[in-house]
C-alpha cells in the first residue's frame, strides 16, 4: 500500500488505495500538512478532550472542515477546488489522495483579502449603475469632516476620496480640529481652495452655513471614503425611513492593505453607550429646526473623540430611526503602517453605563432530576456567594421525579429552608414544561430560570440581571457564561449560524473575550441563565412545551424581540456553566431527529430572523461564528433590477445528463421562462453529455455556498433548487435573493444499503425548506409527503416527450422486424436496473411477472415477450437476462423511441416514484399502461395492480385484443404550458410583492420598544 502511495501515478490518475486513515495520515504527513501543537491551540475543545489531534482530525475535523495546519486553508481549497465533492473526500483528503498529484495548491492569498476581492469590489459595471441611479437627484448632501492630527498626514488621500464620490451631489466642508496649528492647516486650506464644491470652516457656524441640505454626514479624522460613501448613506436613508445612519468601516495601510473590518450589528443602545462602534462617520437626515444642535454636536466632536459624540447622538435617537448599511464604506488610514489581517472587530472605549438601584424580589427556577450533587453545588453557591438580599429571593426546584435516595435526602433538607421551594412535576422530560410548572409558583417581579448545572462566579450576578429585567422596554436578560476552564461557554445565541443558532465567543479564553464583549442587544440568550420580569413572562405565554428540549430558549426570546422588546446579552462573566453535564448530549440519530424538528418549529415561526440576526452582521458566516460570510447576506442595493431589466433566474441541478429526469424538467422550465422574457441561469456540475439548455447562460456550480455566491454577486432575483446538494442554499442567503424548491420526492431511504446517508439528505432538504419562500411538488404522492401545509403542485407534462403520430404508424411493422418482434405480444419497461435499484425500480417483481405468465396461460407464454431498457453493465445485464428479461442496455434516445413505437404494452413496477417519466413517454406513444399501486401511478389514466395474477390477466385480454389496440392507438398528452404558466406567475408576483414591500415599508433593523 505505501509503495502504491509513493509511485507517481500521473496528473490525472486517481490512487487505488482503501480510503482508511491510516493512509490518510501517512499522507497528511508526507505532504507535511499537519500540525499538531498548532491544530491544538486552534482548537481549544480537542486540547481539552484530551483526544490525540490527529485521531481527531482525521476521523472528524477534516469532516468538519478545519485546517491542519498553516499550510492548508480549508475554506481555500473548497472554493478553488470544488469538484471535491465528486469523490466523497473531504476536501483536504482530497487534496492529499488526488490533488497534489495534480499540482494543485493547499494554501492562497489570506481569508480577508479574497472575500474583499470577491465581495466588496467596485466593478466598472457597479460605478456606472451607482453613477446614473437618479434616485438621490433631489437629495443635497453636506459633508462635514474633521480634520485632526491624524488626518492631516493622509489629507490628499481623504482629499482625493471625497473628490471621486459617485452617485449623489455632495458639498464637502473640511472642518478644523482643535489640534491642528495653524500652518498645517493653511495647508490643507491651499489644497481645497479653488475646487468646486469643497470648502473648509474653522466654526460650526461657519460650517454647516444656509445653504440647501437634506442630509449631513458627520466624519472625523483620517477616514477615507470608498466612492459610494456618500451615495449609500444618503440612499439607506431614503429607503429605510431613518433619521441617522451608520455603515461599517476597515483600516488601510499606506501600501492599500486593507485590514480589520469592523462589521457592525444593528442600532444597538447598551452596547453603543458601552462603546461607540457606529465609528467615525455618521449620517443623518437634516432638520432645519435642529441647526443649532447639529453646531453644537460639531463644535464637541472638534475638540476631539468625535466617535463618541456621534454614538451620544445616535443614542437620543430612537433605535428604530438608526439605521445600519452594512457595507464597507470608510477605510480608517494606518499611519506609518503596512496592512496585516487583524481579523474583525471593534474597538472598544468604555463610556459611563446606566445605574439602577432597584431592588425587586426575584424567584429562581431551577428544573432537576436527581444529580444531587450539580444541585447541591448550584444551590449553595447561590445561598453563599449572590450578593442580594435573602429575604428577596425565593428558589424554586422543580423536580422532574428524582429517585435516587441521595436525591430525596438533599430535598428533605431543603424543605426546611423557608428559600426554597420543591415542586414536584414527575413524568418524561419537557424542559419548557418544567419551567414553566416553576414560573407558576413563582411570587417574584423577576424569574430568573438557572440550569442546575451552573455555579456562581460573581456575587453581583443576580442584581446585574435584575437591573435590566425591570426596565420596561427591556425583555429577556441572559449572562456571559464560562466552562469551569475559564473559556466561554455562552456569549449570547446568533440566530441562523448553522442553520439553527450558536454562541458568541465559544471557546474563548476570559481575557480576550473580554477585550470585545460588552453589554449588547441579542435577539436571543441561552436559557441555561434567563431572567425577565414575571408578567412579561406571562404575557408571552411562557416557555412553548412543544419544544421539550431545546429552542424553547430561543423562542421565547424571539418571541419578546417580535413583541417590541430589547433582549439584553450582559458582556460580564457571572456564572460558571457545566454544560449538559446533567442531561447529555443529543448523540442518538433519534435524539438527533427530535433536535431537528424542534429547530424547524421555530424557524418556521421566526424565519427572517434566522436569515438576518439583526444583533449579527450580515457579512459574518451562518457556517461559523463571526468568520466571514461567503457570500454576504446583504445585497448591494445597485444591483436590484431596475424596472426595464428582465428577471433573473437561477436553475439549480447536480446531474443535467441525457436521460436525467430532473435535467428533462429543468429544461422545460428554462425554455418557458426564456420565452417568457426572463433570462435563466442554469447551474451546477458541468460534464459531458449534459443538455444544452438552449438560450440560456451555463454556469459550473459544484456546492450552494457557490451557487449562492454566484446569485449575489450576479444581481439573481429568485433561484429553484431541483436537487440536493443545492436545497441547503437557504444555510447562506438572507432575505433576497427568492429560493424556491422544486421537490422531486425521493425514494424511501429503507429501500437502500444507505440508508442513513439517504435519510440525512431528506432531513437536510426538510430542515432548508423552512426558510425557502414556496416549496413546488411535481406530483400530489410528493405533496402528501410534504410537512409544509402551502406547497403548491405543479405537475410535470409530457407534452415535451415523442408523441404517437401517423409517422410512427407508418414506421410499426419495419420497426417490429428490426427488433425481431414480429408475432410477438410486446411488454415494454424503461428504468435502471442496477443491483441497488432493481427492488425499488420493481425490476424483480416485473421478472416474476415474465416468470409466472406461461403457468397462468401457457397459451400465449411463447408469444410474450418482456423486455427492459435502461441504464446498467454487464454484470447488471446478466442479472436480469436470468429473470428471463429481454435487455436493451444502454440504448440510444432514438432507440428507445423506437421501442415505444414498436412495443403493444408498458408496465412498470416501481416500489416509488415521484413522476414516473417512462409511463408518462409511454402515454405520449400511445401505449397502453398497468403499473404498480403506489400514489404517482395512481395519478395517471391507467391500470394500476399489485397482484401478479390480476397482471397476468390483463396481459391475455390485451394480447387477445392486440391488432385492435393498434387501430385506436393516440397519443395522451399533459401540456406542460398549464403548469408552467402557473409556476411563472407565482414568482413573478412573490418577486413584485418584493420590491413593492421595499419600496413602501421602510425597513427596521430594530422594533421599536415599548412598555409591558
Amino acid at each position: 500500500m505505501l509503495k502504491a502511495i509513493e509511485d507517481n501515478l500521473g496528473e490525472t490518475a486517481r490512487p487505488h488505495l482503501p480510503s482508511d486513515e491510516y493512509s490518510f495520515e501517512y499522507l497528511l504527513f508526507k505532504y507535511k500538512l499537519f500540525d499538531a501543537e498548532w491544530y491544538l491551540a486552534r482548537n481549544r475543545d480537542v486540547a481539552s478532550s484530551g483526544l490525540s489531534p490527529i485521531k481527531h482530525f482525521v476521523r472528524h475535523g477534516s469532516y468538519e472542515n478545519r485546517d491542519p495546519s498553516p499550510a492548508f486553508d480549508s475554506e481555500f481549497y473548497r472554493a478553488v477546488h470544488p469538484e471535491y465533492v465528486e469523490d466523497s473526500l473531504t476536501a483536504v483528503e482530497y487534496f492529499v489522495r488526488i490533488g497534489a498529484r495534480r499540482g494543485h495548491v493547499g494554501i492562497g492569498a489570506p481569508a480577508l483579502e479574497r472575500w474583499l476581492e470577491a465581495f466588496d469590489t467596485l466593478t466598472p459595471r457597479d460605478i456606472k449603475r451607482i453613477a446614473a441611479d437618479r434616485s438621490l437627484s433631489h437629495h443635497a448632501v453636506l459633508v462635514l469632516h474633521i480634520i485632526d492630527v491624524d488626518a492631516v498626514a493622509c489629507f490628499d488621500r481623504i482629499f482625493a476620496a471625497w473628490a471621486a464620490q459617485i452617485g449623489v451631489n455632495c458639498r464637502i466642508c473640511f472642518v478644523r480640529g482643535s489640534t491642528v496649528p495653524d500652518d498645517v492647516w493653511n495647508r490643507c486650506t491651499f489644497r481645497v481652495d479653488g475646487h468646486e464644491g469643497m470648502s473648509t470652516a474653522t466654526s460650526p457656524n461657519e460650517a454647516i452655513g444656509f445653504s440647501p441640505t437634506t442630509t449631513l454626514i458627520f466624519c472625523a479624522g483620517a477616514q477615507i471614503m470608498r466612492p459610494h460613501m456618500a451615495y449609500m448613506l444618503a440612499l439607506t436613508l431614503d429607503q429605510s425611513g431613518a433619521d441617522a445612519v451608520y455603515a461599517d468601516h476597515d483600516h488601510i495601510a499606506e501600501d492599500g492593505r486593507r485590514s480589520a473590518p469592523a462589521f457592525k450589528p444593528a442600532m444597538s443602545p447598551d452596547f453603543m453607550r458601552s462603546t461607540p462602534y457606529a465609528g467615525n462617520t455618521i449620517g443623518t437626515i437634516f432638520y432645519d429646526r435642529d441647526r443649532k444642535l447639529y453646531e453644537a454636536i460639531l463644535g464637541r466632536a472638534m475638540l476631539g473623540h468625535a466617535e463618541i459624540t456621534w454614538a451620544a447622538h445616535l443614542l437620543q435617537i430612537a433605535p428604530s430611526k438608526v439605521a445600519h448599511a452594512p457595507f464597507i464604506l470608510s477605510h480608517d488610514c494606518l499611519i506609518g503602517s503596512c496592512g496585516t489581517d487583524h481579523g474583525h472587530g471593534l474597538s472598544v472605549v468604555p463610556m459611563e453605563r446606566d445605574r439602577h438601584d432597584n431592588l425587586a424580589d426575584v424567584t429562581i427556577i431551577i428544573p432537576t432530576r436527581d444529580h444531587c450533587n450539580l444541585l447541591r453545588e448550584c444551590i449553595d453557591s447561590i445561598q453563599s456567594d449572590t450578593d442580594y438580599p435573602s429575604q428577596q429571593v425565593t428558589i424554586v426546584v422543580v423536580d422532574n421525579g428524582s429517585t435516587q435516595a441521595a436525591t430525596i435526602a438533599y430535598f428533605a433538607e431543603l424543605r426546611s429552608n423557608p428559600g426554597v421551594l420543591i415542586v414536584p412535576s414527575p413524568g418524561p422530560f419537557n424542559f419548557a414544561k418544567l419551567c414553566n410548572v416553576g414560573a407558576f409558583h413563582a411570587k417574584g417581579d423577576v424569574v430568573v430560570f438557572l440550569n442546575n448545572d451552573t455555579t456562581v462566579l460573581r456575587r453581583h450576578w443576580l442584581q446585574a440581571l435584575v437591573k435590566q429585567a425591570l426596565k420596561p422596554d427591556v425583555g429577556v436578560v441572559g449572562a456571559h457564561l464560562l466552562y469551569p476552564d475559564g473559556t466561554t461557554q455562552h456569549g449570547g445565541v446568533v440566530l441562523g449560524v448553522q442553520g439553527v443558532g450558536a454562541h458568541r465567543l465559544k471557546p474563548a479564553a476570559v481575557g480576550p473575550a473580554g477585550q470585545i464583549d460588552l453589554p449588547r442587544e441579542m435577539v436571543a440568550v441561552t436559557g441555561a441563565c434567563l431572567a425577565l420580569r414575571r408578567r412579561l413572562f406571562e404575557t408571552l405565554g411562557g416557555f412553548d412545551p412543544v419544544l421539550k428540549v431545546a429552542f424553547n430558549d430561543v423562542k421565547l426570546c424571539a418571541s419578546a424581540y417580535e413583541a417590541g422588546y430589547r433582549n439584553i446579552y450582559m458582556g460580564e462573566p457571572l456564572l460558571y456553566h457545566h454544560e449538559s453535564k446533567s442531561r447529555g448530549f443529543d448523540v442518538t440519530r433519534d435524539q438527533q431527529h427530535r433536535n431537528a424538528r424542534e429547530a424547524m418549529y421555530v424557524r418556521d415561526r421566526f424565519g427572517p430572523l434566522f436569515q438576518n440576526d439583526p444583533t449579527y452582521s450580515p457579512n459574518l458566516s451562518l457556517q461559523e461564528v463571526d468568520k466571514l460570510a461567503t457570500p454576504p447576506r446583504a445585497i448591494r442595493p445597485w444591483r436590484r433590477r431596475s424596472p426595464s431589466e428582465r428577471w433573473r433566474v437561477l436553475l439549480l441541478c447536480y446531474q443535467h445528463g441525457l436521460g436525467h429526469g430532473v435535467a428533462i424538467v429543468l429544461e422545460q422550465q428554462a425554455l418557458f421562462l426564456r420565452e417568457r422574457g426572463w433570462d435563466v441561469v442554469v447551474g451546477g456540475p458541468k460534464r459531458s453529455r449534459d443538455l444544452a439548455y438552449k438560450g440560456c447562460e451555463r454556469v459550473s456550480l459544484w456546492t450552494p455556498e457557490a451557487a449562492a455566491a454566484y446569485a449575489t454577486s450576479e444581481g439573481i432575483h429568485c433561484i429553484i433548487a431541483h436537487t440536493p446538494p443545492f436545497f441547503s442554499i437557504t444555510r447562506y442567503l438572507g432575505a433576497e435573493p427568492l429560493v424556491y424548491f422544486m421537490d422531486h420526492g425521493e425514494p424511501p431511504a429503507q429501500l437502500f444499503p444507505d440508508r442513513e446517508a439517504r435519510e440525512d439528505i431528506d432531513w437536510e432538504k426538510r430542515f432548508c425548506a423552512c426558510l425557502a419562500r414556496r416549496v413546488f411538488v411535481i406530483s400530489r404522492a410528493i405533496q402528501d409527503a410534504q410537512h409544509r401545509p402551502d406547497t403548491m403542485l405543479i405537475r410535470n407534462g409530457n407534452s415535451h416527450l415523442s408523441s404517437w403520430s401517423e409517422r410512427w404508424a407508418g414506421q410499426r411493422d419495419s420497426l417490429r422486424r428490426k427488433y425481431g418482434f414480429d408475432d410477438c405480444f410486446v411488454i415494454l419497461n424503461v428504468c435502471r436496473f442496477r443491483s441497488a435499484e432493481r427492488i425499488y425500480k420493481g425490476v424483480v417483481r416485473y421478472g416474476n411477472v415474465a416468470s409466472d405468465l406461461p403457468y397462468f396461460y401457457p397459451d400465449i407464454g411463447e408469444k410474450v415477450r418482456f423486455i427492459l431498457a435502461g441504464r446498467g453493465d454487464d454484470d447488471d445485464v446478466a442479472a436480469v437476462q436470468a429473470m428471463g428479461l429481454d435487455v436493451y442496455p444502454n440504448v440510444s434516445d432514438a432507440e428507445l423511441i423506437e421501442l415505444y413505437a414498436a412495443s403493444d404494452l408498458y408496465m412498470n413496477f416501481s416500489e416509488w416514484e415521484g413522476y414516473n417519466l417512462g409511463i408518462g413517454q409511454a402515454l405520449a406513444m400511445g401505449l397502453d399502461v398497468v403499473a404498480s399501486d403506489i400514489a404517482a401511478h395512481r395519478e395517471f389514466d391507467i391500470e394500476v395492480s399489485d397482484s401478479i395474477l390480476k397482471i397476468c390477466a390483463s396481459i391475455k385480454k390485451r394480447q387477445a385484443a392486440q391488432d385492435d389496440a393498434q387501430k385506436t392507438r393516440h397519443s395522451k398528452l399533459d401540456m406542460w404550458k398549464t403548469s408552467l404558466g402557473t409556476l411563472a406567475q407565482t414568482i413573478e408576483a412573490d418577486l413584485q410583492a418584493s420590491e413593492r414591500q421595499r419600496a413602501s415599508a421602510p425597513h427596521r433593523e430594530q422594533r421599536s420598544a415599548r412598555g409591558d
